[in-house]
């Protein structure tokens, strides 16, 4: 679904793109690794660290409001984070890890998001300092979610879906160069390390084993020893 909020000086945040989207939307990317295509292993390589960087932000934000909590129980006073009365119970489909990947940060922002209203309700912090609270997580969660757009966008074009780290080789037809060219103008150059596997994806559909020639082969092209003519082609 979607989730909004009031921002800092009461200004309207946009909704954050539907978590049900990103995930079909990273689903569909997790499909493109398993074609061997580098770009996708780059994306989900980014998603993997965004994510576990923005899980560790929320969770110590949520560990400082439970230390005001835990000094209202020292106090005398049990105050319990208030939750719906009427919970539903959502089925999650997901067809890859990646939609229980948001799944996660959703359950964090969920949790984050019932400690600052009980603190709020019970005067342990002002309507602003919630509103601020609310406001700096929707925020990284939405641009966290709306990074994944463009890399769909592109990718999951007919011209650009067949990508992989074979056209990138000496001996590649003009179609894979083209290929090639485009996603490089686009995107830029996939980090070595991606590009030869050296660093992988949390999850990812390339095959696992990789020949000794096959990778002091893409570790050649990632060196520039075998670089396409990309300027005949920027000039076609």
């Amino acid at each position: 679904g979607r989730t909004s909020s009031v921002g800092d000086g009461g200004q309207r945040v946009r909704p954050i793109t539907s978590g049900k989207r990103v995930a079909a939307a990273l689903r569909a990317i997790w499909n493109l690794s398993g074609r061997d295509n580098p770009y996708a292993d780059w994306v989900l390589v980014q998603v993997g660290d965004q994510v576990s960087a923005m899980r560790e932000e929320i969770k110590a934000e949520s560990a400082k409001l439970e230390q005001m909590f835990e000094k209202e129980r020292v106090r005398g006073l049990n105050l319990k984070v208030m939750g719906s009365q009427a919970p539903v119970g959502v089925e999650l489909g997901f067809r890859s890890p990646y939609g229980f990947m948001l799944a996660d940060v959703l359950l964090d922002v969920d949790w984050f998001a019932r400690q600052v209203k009980t603190l709020v309700q019970k005067d342990r912090l002002s309507d602003e300092e919630g509103r601020l609270a609310l406001y700096q997580t929707i925020k990284r969660v939405r641009q966290l979610f709306e990074s994944v757009a463009p890399y769909q966008r592109y990718l999951l074009t007919d011209e650009l879906a067949p990508l992989s780290r074979s056209d990138f080789l000496p001996g590649a037809d003009e179609q894979a160069k083209k290929r090639v060219y485009a996603a490089k103008e686009i995107f830029g150059e996939v980090p070595q390390a991606i590009f030869v596997g050296e660093t992988r994806p949390r999850h990812s559909q390339r095959k696992s084993y990789v020949t000794p020639e096959e990778l002091a082969l893409l570790k050649a092209v990632a060196a520039g020893e075998f670089a396409p003519a990309e300027s005949e082609l920027g000039q076609e």
